[in-house]
């Protein structure tokens, strides 16, 4: 199984932890898009109480978190890589739909 290899699993891990900032970074630019035109609201009940108040301030929380929890999963990259791998496959999975979705909501709205 190729969570039996540490070298393997920490390679990709690190790549996870890349592609999971650049996807969160895409949901990031697509919700204060998409909000910003009035065209959809934020899905998470939490988030959406800071777009509310502010889009710097959503952008600066939505940043510290997704920074925090990367930084926290490359701290235990070594310690405990066997579940650092599953939630950034989770999280890059998550992540990934999310991007779909954005991207789909762009298609729909260009035709």
């Amino acid at each position: 199984m190729i969570l039996k290899c540490p070298h393997f699993v920490k390679i990709t891990i690190k790549l996870m932890l890349k592609i999971l900032i650049i996807l969160g970074s895409f949901d990031l630019v697509a919700t204060i898009y998409w909000v910003s035109a009035n065209l959809a609201v934020e899905a998470n009940p939490i988030m959406n109480y800071f777009v509310n108040l502010s889009i710097p301030v959503f952008a600066a929380i939505k940043l510290t978190l997704m920074f925090s929890g990367v930084f926290i999963l490359n701290h235990f990259r070594d310690k405990k890589f066997r579940l650092v791998f599953i939630v950034s496959l989770a999280l890059v999975s998550i992540y990934w739909i999310i991007g779909i979705w954005h991207l789909f909501g762009a298609i729909r709205l260009l035709l």
